[in-house]
């Protein structure tokens, strides 16, 4: 599918862009998750903002002066996607986050347990605790002190 730019963009930068933007794709996969229209779009407004930096004293062409300004966005871009996909690794999901239509929150879903499994296995850990530990989960459990108080 081709955007119009309206006559921003010559024939030959939109077709460049379009070529970098595909290449791309097919080597990071992560980067397939943006359109390549998206893509393309994104690519040409920066290339529109840095358009007129480019100076022909430095020996390139503007061909060459465009691609490299092309690939370093798309870097750019492939870096953000890869950071982002590493953060949501390590994120936790809060337990009373609300969460889409239809969805159970974490802590609901908690209560739809089987809770006979749970308890057995909480006696079989509280079994194989110290005296000192048992002591520390009997302050936090039946007296409802905190970590903190139980230390003081």
């Amino acid at each position: 599918m081709s955007l119009n730019y309206r006559g921003l963009f010559e024939k030959s930068e939109v077709e460049l862009v379009e070529k970098l933007v595909s290449k791309f794709q097919k080597t990071y996969p992560l980067m397939r998750l943006e359109g390549a229209d998206d893509l393309t779009q994104e690519c040409l407004i920066h290339w529109l903002d840095r358009k007129s930096k480019y100076d022909s004293g430095r020996g390139a062409s503007m061909k060459t002066f465009m691609s490299r300004v092309v690939v370093n966005f798309l870097i750019g871009i492939r870096d953000n996607i890869h950071s982002k996909k590493r953060k949501e690794f390590y994120e936790a999901a809060s337990f009373n986050a609300p969460h889409e239509e239809g969805e159970d929150s974490l802590e609901s879903m908690m209560g739809k347990c089987d809770a006979s499994g749970i308890t057995a296995d909480i006696h079989i850990v509280i079994k194989q605790l110290t005296p000192e530990q048992f002591q520390i989960y009997k302050y936090i459990q039946e007296e409802g002190l905190s970590l903190n108080a139980i230390s003081k």
